[in-house]
């Protein structure tokens, strides 16, 4: 049976686009229309199962406030992966993504990221085509999500998951795929016994 993995996912993105919305949403199945802005950080935990491999998976929504700048900085450290969201009804919030990319980019190395539009299910100030083209920018897949009607929430934390399993558990490289019996050659040699200095086959 394979061994248990355990994931650290950070939420990140401005204020009121649905963080936790989307962390109710996944680890319970519920959803409000109330909203209370998160103080700092939240946590909650999920196991899932991909690929018949446990899953243990830490997810921290952090505060999208600027007075919250520094503390969530502290909770890049160690993180596996990092769910970038944007309120597709939002222009402001879309137009802060180059700064959340650069904040997650100069706190933690090229983890994988996802990049989410929550709020689907209202009005649009965002194209589709906008989002993927900032997606397609820094290399990053996009999905649109609500919270509210359940849309997108399951995809975009599988596919994360799946993006960090992969980068954990590379397949190893098939060396002798093309000629798995071939015999190395020998390097060639000149009549005074020294080596050729002729390249090499590529035959």
């Amino acid at each position: 049976m394979a061994e248990k993995a355990l994931c650290k996912l950070l939420l990140v993105g401005d204020s009121g686009v649905g963080k936790s919305s989307i962390l109710i949403r996944y680890t319970d199945d519920t959803f409000t229309e109330k909203y209370t802005g998160t103080i700092g950080v939240d946590f909650k935990l999920k196991k899932i199962f991909r690929k018949g491999q446990e899953i243990n998976l830490q997810l921290w929504d952090t505060a999208g406030q600027e007075r919250f700048k520094s503390l969530v900085r502290s909770f890049y450290k160690g993180a596996n992966g990092v769910v970038v969201v944007f309120d597709i009804g939002s222009r402001s919030s879309f137009e802060a993504l180059r700064r959340w990319m650069s904040e997650i980019q100069g706190n933690c190395d090229e983890i994988p990221r996802i990049l989410v539009g929550n709020k689907v299910d209202g009005p649009r100030s965002v194209t589709k085509a906008e989002a993927q083209e900032i997606a397609s920018k820094y290399g990053l897949q996009y999905i649109e999500t609500s919270a509210k009607t359940n849309v997108g929430i399951d995809e975009t934390f599988d596919k994360l998951t799946d993006q960090i399993m992969v980068r954990r558990n590379p397949r190893s490289p098939k060396k002798d795929v093309i000629n798995p019996k071939k015999p190395k050659k020998n390097k060639r040699q000149r009549a005074d016994g020294k080596p050729s200095k002729s390249k090499c086959s590529l035959n």
